[in-house]
C-alpha cells in the first residue's frame, strides 16, 4: 500500500480540533442499566410486566449500537473525528485487494477509503455480547405479556431490523460472509414475529442464502434459498443459479442426490425461461448426470413459439446452444435478441464471443493440418472470423462502456489482427490503453 495514503490520514488526525461535541460512550452506565434489567426480570412481580421487557430491549439496543449508532457508510472521516476524537492510531488494511486506512479506537475500528470516507467498521469490545439477540427476545416477551404494547414493540423491532441490515452490510464489506448470513437470518426471523407486525422479509432470507453460499455453508444456503423460493422471491431467477451452485458444491459427484436439483431448476426454467444462468445450470447438471442437455432446448423453443417477441427467451436459447457448442444456432438466437432489443449489450458481447469461438475452433483444425494445400486460405477464414467479432464487441462496449470484459476482448482480438491494417493497429492501441486504465482502478 502507498505510504502517502497513511500520510493523508495522519494529517487529518493532527489538524482536526477536539470539540466539545465529541461523543464518549459511558460503558459503565450502559452496563448498569443491563444489570438493573437482569434484576427486574429476575423479580417475579416485575417480570410479569410488559414494560419491564420493553425497557430491557431498549437497554440492550443502546448497548448494541453504542459505538456505531452515528456511523454510516460514506461518512466523511473528518466528521467521525469531530464526534469521536482522534483515533489511537492508523494502520494499513487491505480488503479484496483494495487499500484502506484502519482507524483504531479503544473499542472499535473504522475502515477509511482513499477519498476519506467510512466504508466499514468492526466492534472489538462490545458493551454486551449478544445484546441484539436479548433485545429481540425482550420485545417478543413484552408483546406476549401484553398485545397492547404492539406500537412500542413494532417500533423497537423496526430499529432492530435496521441495525441488523446495517450490520449485515458491514459484515459483507469485511468479507465475513457467515456473520452477514447470521444478521440476514435474524432480520427474516424478526419479520415473522407477531410483535413486529411487518411484511415477511424475503429479501433478507434470500441474502442469507446468498452470503452463506459465499461462506461455504452450502447446506445452510440451500435451506435459506428454498425458504425464499417458497415466498415467491426469485431475484429475477438468479435464486436458482445460487441454489444450484450451493447444491452442486454440497453433493459433488453424488448423482443420486444431484438428480434432485432437476426439479427446482425446471421450476426456475418455467418461471424464467430467458434466464441464461438457469439454462447454464441445467446444462451443467445434465452433463454431470450423463444426460443429454439438448433436452432443455425443446422447452425453450416451446416458450418462444408462444412468445416470439420475447427477447429473453431468444437469449436463453442462444445461451444453451452456446453451451452445447452449436455456435451457428446460438448466433442466430442472439441476432434475434438484438433485433428485438438493440440495447442488449450482453447479446452483442455473445455474438462477438461466438465469432471468436468459431475462429478458435477453425484455428485448432488448422494447426492440426499444418502445411496442407488449403492452409493459407483457411488461415484467412480464421482471421475473418476474428475480425467479425470486433463490431459486436464495440457495440457492447458502446452500450456498457464501464464493462472491462468487453474492452479486454477488443484488446485481444485487435492485437491478433494488428498487422492486418493501420485501422486495426489503431484500435489495438486504443483498447490496450483503455484496458490498462480500467484495470488500474
Amino acid at each position: 500500500m502507498k505510504k502517502t495514503f497513511l500520510i493523508i490520514a495522519a494529517a487529518l488526525m493532527m489538524c482536526l480540533p477536539t470539540f466539545a461535541q465529541q461523543q464518549k460512550v459511558d460503558v459503565e452506565a450502559l452496563q448498569k442499566k443491563i444489570e438493573k434489567s437482569d434484576a427486574d426480570i429476575a423479580n417475579e412481580k416485575k417480570a410479569t410486566k410488559a414494560s419491564t421487557w420493553v425497557k430491557r430491549a431498549e437497554a440492550m439496543m443502546a448497548a448494541e449500537t453504542a459505538y456505531t449508532s452515528q456511523i454510516y457508510d460514506n461518512m466523511e472521516a473528518n466528521m467521525v473525528q469531530l464526534m469521536l476524537g482522534k483515533p489511537k492510531g492508523v494502520e494499513d488494511a487491505v480488503i479484496e485487494n483494495i487499500p484502506y486506512a484502519k482507524m483504531r479506537y479503544d473499542a472499535f475500528n473504522l475502515y477509511i477509503s482513499g477519498d476519506q470516507k467510512v466504508k466499514g467498521w468492526e466492534v472489538v469490545k462490545p458493551v454486551y455480547e449478544g445484546a441484539i439477540d436479548k433485545a429481540i427476545e425482550a420485545y417478543g416477551k413484552a408483546y406476549e405479556l401484553d398485545a397492547k404494547m404492539l406500537k412500542k414493540t413494532k417500533a423497537g423491532l423496526q430499529i432492530v431490523c435496521n441495525n441488523l441490515g446495517k450490520s449485515a452490510s458491514n459484515s459483507y464489506f469485511l468479507r465475513d460472509f457467515s456473520a452477514a448470513a447470521n444478521y440476514f437470518e435474524k432480520a427474516y426471523e424478526v419479520s415473522l414475529m407477531p410483535a413486529a407486525e411487518m411484511a415477511i422479509d424475503t429479501l433478507s432470507i434470500f441474502n442469507a442464502g446468498f452470503t452463506s453460499y459465499f461462506s461455504g455453508e452450502y447446506e445452510r444456503s440451500v435451506k435459506n434459498l428454498l425458504i425464499a423460493e417458497s415466498y415467491g422471491y426469485y431475484q429475477d431467477g438468479d435464486l436458482y443459479n445460487v441454489l444450484y451452485n450451493s447444491f452442486r458444491s454440497l453433493y459433488g459427484e453424488d448423482k443420486a442426490k444431484l438428480a434432485e436439483a432437476e426439479e427446482f431448476l425446471f421450476r426456475g426454467l418455467e418461471l424464467f425461461p430467458g434466464n441464461a444462468n438457469v439454462i447454464t445450470c441445467l446444462t451443467d447438471l445434465y452433463l454431470a448426470l450423463g444426460k443429454n442437455p439438448e433436452a432443455v432446448v425443446p422447452k425453450v423453443e416451446e416458450a418462444i413459439a408462444k412468445e416470439p417477441s420475447n427477447a429473453m427467451l431468444w437469449y436463453g436459447l442462444g445461451a444453451i446452444n452456446k453451451e452445447l457448442k452449436k455456435y451457428d444456432e446460438a448466433m442466430s438466437a442472439f441476432n434475434k435478441v438484438v433485433e428485438l432489443n438493440p440495447g442488449n449489450a450482453l447479446a452483442y458481447y455473445y455474438i462477438g464471443t461466438l465469432y471468436v469461438l468459431k475462429g478458435d475452433e477453425l484455428n485448432e483444425q488448422l494447426n492440426n493440418n499444418w502445411g496442407s494445400e488449403t492452409y493459407k486460405e483457411d488461415k484467412k477464414k480464421v482471421e475473418a472470423l476474428y475480425a467479425q467479432s470486433i463490431a459486436p464487441f464495440e457495440k457492447a462496449h458502446e452500450l456498457m462502456p464501464n464493462e472491462i470484459a468487453f474492452v479486454e476482448y477488443l484488446k485481444v482480438v485487435t492485437f491478433r489482427l494488428r498487422n492486418e491494417s493501420a485501422d486495426i493497429q489503431a484500435k489495438f492501441e486504443k483498447y490496450n490503453e483503455l484496458f490498462k486504465q480500467m484495470n488500474a482502478k
